[in-house]
């Protein structure tokens, strides 16, 4: 699991999944373009995820597994904009137990 940081340069909201690039500050002082894969559009319009929640220019922190055979890419689990809004991409659960997410409401009914 990798966390990055960057500015999007790209956001392609389309299936079969959805993705985004980043521009990330490497080691070396420079920088490097990252390719992020989401889920498809339909699962993240589920989760709150509109094709205008992110747009180039955004800042953005994003919490993934690494490709293993493709540089620089990331399987998204957790976007954090900067404002602190966390945008859901897997299963909300682990997100809730990790503090990401408020805990659930309490069930109200009688």
């Amino acid at each position: 699991r990798k966390t990055i940081t960057g500015v999007v340069t790209q956001m392609l909201y389309q299936n079969p999944h959805a993705r985004f690039y980043l521009r990330v500050k490497n080691d070396q002082g420079g920088e490097d373009i990252w390719e992020l894969e989401t889920q498809n559009t339909s699962f993240l319009r589920r989760g709150g995820w509109l094709p205008d929640s992110v747009q180039p220019g955004d800042k953005l922190t994003v919490e993934g597994n690494v490709a293993f055979k493709i540089d620089k890419r990331l399987y998204v689990q957790v976007v954090t904009q900067e404002n602190g809004h966390v945008l859901w991409v897997q299963d909300p659960a682990p997100l809730r137990e990790e503090g990401y997410l408020p805990a659930k409401p309490a069930d109200t009914a009688k």
